[in-house]
């Protein structure tokens, strides 16, 4: 079976009967936990198709979606 993506993840969660009756805060966790996992897989896509072997995932993803 093919990994899901954080979108597809949170789809699922939004579609399930728990979330109707979930609080607030906890929906909060839940959207941390997608953003979390799309975080991971942006890093692991780029360490697996970087062609420069100086960079690293991490920093790629830190000066693409944290600088400011």
């Amino acid at each position: 079976m093919a990994q899901q993506t954080a979108v597809e993840w949170l789809v699922e969660q939004v579609k399930s009967k728990e979330w109707q009756d979930m609080f607030i805060w906890n929906k909060e966790e839940v959207f941390e936990q997608a953003k979390q996992m799309e975080k991971e897989q942006i890093i692991d896509a780029f360490d697996m198709g970087c062609q420069d072997e100086n960079r690293i995932g991490k920093e790629y993803y830190k000066e693409t979606y944290e600088s400011s």
